[in-house]
């Protein structure tokens, strides 16, 4: 039995919220400070997006790959 993950568009726009504009810009090249300029534009569509993944249950290659470096104290 598998399990459906549950997002909601409520934990879309508090993640868009959580956001700190002091950080640099990820992959994507889109900085924290504009997304949060435009986070009522842009959490339902990120929204569909993510619920559509989450229930087809096939996520991009894109996603999964990910730039990992240790950082030593």
């Amino acid at each position: 039995m598998c399990v459906q993950p549950f997002i909601s568009l409520d934990d879309v726009s508090n993640v868009l919220m959580k956001l700190r504009a002091d950080k640099a810009a990820g992959p994507g090249d889109l900085s924290a400070r504009f997304l949060i300029q435009i986070k009522s534009n842009i959490a339902y569509p990120l929204f569909i997006i993510f619920r559509k993944r989450l229930d087809e249950g096939i996520v991009p290659h894109d996603w999964k790959c990910a730039n990992i470096s240790p950082v030593f104290k």
